[in-house]
Parts: C-alpha cells; structure tokens; sequence
C-alpha cells in the first residue's frame, strides 16, 4: 500500500475507501452466502462462498493489488448476479422465484453503478453493458422455453430497462464530469503558465527560476552532481530604451532570448530575472563548461544583427554550486561576479572561484 501514498489525496483517499469496504464488506457477504447456502440448499452458492474468502486473504496480503481485487470483486459479483437471474427462473416455487430475481436485480443495479466509479469509463461501459444483455438474454431463454410467462418476462424487462437507464444516465454523467473536470485542468495549466512564464519573452520568470533553483539544489546535493549558475546582463540597455523607445526594447530582448535558446540544453533552465538581467541555471554541467558555454553565448549576442542597433553586448557572472552554501549565497557569488564583469569593462565573463572578492575574468572583448 505503499505506492498508494504517492498518488493525488482524492485517489489516494479513494483507494484507502475501497480497501476498508472490501476487508469488511467480503467476510460479511461471506457470512450471508453461507446463511443463504444452509437456508436454500443451493449447491451452486458454495462457489460463491469460496470466492470470496479468497478475495479477501489476496486483499489481506496484497494490498497493493487493488486493481486486481476490483477486477475480482466485479467477476464475482457479476457472476453472482447472472446465477441469481438463472436461478430465479428455473425454480418451481413462485415465492423463491420472486426473491432471487429481485436480489438480482437490486445487486446488479448496485454492481453498475460501483463498475462507474471503479474502472474507466470504457471498461465500465462495455462491462455493464455485457452484464445487462447476459442477464436480458436468460430471460428470453427462459420465456421461449416456456420456464416463466409474459408477466415475468416483462417485470424482468422492466428490471433491464431500468438498468439500462441507469447505465445511460451515469455514462452521460461521467462524461459531463470528464468534460469539466478537463476545463478545469486547462484553465489551471494556463494559470500556472501565467504565474511562471514572463510575458514579453515566453522565458521563465522569477518565481519560476526561484522554484527551479530549489528544486535543483536539492538534487545537486543528494547525487553530487555540478550544477552551474550563468547570470548576465545587458549593456547600456538603458540608453537603447532612452534613444530608440521602449518597443524597441521590447523587440531586442525577444530576439535575444530566442537566440539564446538556441544555444542552451533541454535540460537548463533559462529565466528573465527582471529587466535586461537573465539568467541560465545548467544542472549537470561543470564550471568548465559552464565558462565555455558563457563565453559562446557572449559571442553569439555581441554578433548579433538587431533592429533598430547593430548589435548589443551583455556581461557574463557564472558560479558553480558549492554543496555548503545556500541558494542565496549561490546566487549572490555570481551575481558579485557579474558585477565585476561590469566594472571591469563589460563584454566580458567573469567566473566566481569563491567569495566575491576571488572573482577572475575569463574573457574580454
């Protein structure tokens, strides 16, 4: 039962119902099959009665097995509905004819509406489906045979019918539950995308990048695996926005990211982290060629050809994780040698060797 605890709480609280009806609700349908054995005589019911136990020590043993039972349960079930049907038609007395006919009928209308709930819609259908055919067909068996009259044949069709609607009424239930709860899904995967997306430039944002940053920590530390944090920043943006407009900004940024993309892995993460400051987060990759990757991305934006600029430089910080330090201070060494990489000059990428004050410059112009 342990993978139970991995699923979403609804399905998972789910699951944990149907196992507590099963282990309580098996022994007791046991009990009263052994009751109606000795009651009735039946031979046939110590199938029945045999199954079920059985049912239940799989249950006791295998929890984990659920999908297994369902299937169990149901057969059984169905299998018991089918006997009951046959059984109330060919029995002499009228009285024990009227009670395994409506026992029938009442625990087949039961058994369709808990198929519903249990296997996929599919499944569901052709199941019950097959189960109210199967039960529909022994009673026309049974009239051509001469075993029941047209009375009987007709309240069993009237059974059937009502079970047909019943089918009918949760199939087009089940749907409309699938069609919302799918809107519900798309609405809540757009809001998400919203929350985590910067809207200019379709990149992550901030919040995203933060979350990732986490997330990626984490894994770092538990494989002892590099992750490497590129940070990186346009130069003298500023001026472009006060001599060419914001638009032209805008327009700048899109390109740039588009070709920065190009370059990156599916694997690393690439964020606007606000303004014309971006920045690359690489798991899995080693400072080495988290420098090497910094230094192509330099050269790729410095040739760059843009409207209404010739071309745009950016300076380069990159850190490697160090698996002591917090995510802030990981971020802050690069972002140190970032800030080195602009005071000596820009164009440039500096790689952060530890504090902020060990920063070296890798490249220039």
């Amino acid at each position: 039962m342990g993978h139970f605890k991995q699923q979403p709480p609804t399905l998972y609280r789910f699951q944990e119902l149907r196992l507590r009806i099963y282990r309580y609700g098996l022994p007791l349908a046991t009990l009263v099959l052994v009751g109606a054995w000795l009651w009735l005589s039946l031979p046939a019911l110590l199938g029945f009665v045999f199954l079920l136990p059985t049912l239940w020590l799989w249950l006791w043993f295998r929890p984990d097995d659920l999908a297994w039972i369902d299937w169990g349960v149901a057969l059984t079930t169905a299998l018991f509905v089918i006997f009951l049907a046959t059984a109330g038609i060919w029995v002499s007395d009228s009285w024990e004819r009227r009670l395994f006919q409506e026992t029938a009928y009442t625990t087949g209308l039961l058994l369709i509406i808990l198929i519903f709930m249990v296997f996929p819609l599919r499944i569901a259908l052709l199941f019950d489906t097959t189960l109210i055919l199967v039960t529909a067909g022994t009673s026309l068996f049974a009239f051509m045979g001469a075993n029941i009259n047209g009375l009987e044949l007709a309240r069993n069709l009237l059974a059937l019918t009502a079970g047909f609607m019943t089918l009918a009424l949760l199939y087009l239930h089940t749907r409309f539950l699938e069609n919302a709860l799918g809107q519900e899904n798309s609405q809540r995967k757009f809001a998400e995308q919203l929350a985590t997306t910067d809207p200019l430039t379709g990149i992550a944002n901030r919040r995203a990048f933060e979350e990732a940053l986490s997330r990626e920590i984490a894994f770092a530390k538990r494989y002892q695996e590099p992750l490497t944090l590129i940070l990186f920043d346009l130069d003298d943006f500023k001026q472009l926005n006060d001599q060419y407009g914001h638009s032209a900004g805008d327009r700048v940024l899109y390109k740039l990211c588009k070709e920065v993309k190009k370059e990156l892995r599916q694997s690393d993460i690439f964020a606007r982290w606000g303004g014309e400051e971006f920045v690359v987060l690489a798991p899995r990759l080693p400072l080495d060629s988290a420098r090497y990757l910094a230094e192509r991305l330099r050269a790729s934006l410095a040739t760059m050809p843009l409207i209404p600029i010739e071309s745009v430089t950016a300076s380069f910080g990159v850190a490697e994780f160090k698996f002591r330090e917090s995510s802030r201070e990981f971020f802050q060494r690069a972002d140190a040698a970032l800030y080195q990489a602009k005071r000596s000059g820009k164009n440039r990428v500096v790689i952060a060797n530890g504090a902020s004050g060990q920063n070296r410059t890798n490249t220039l112009n």
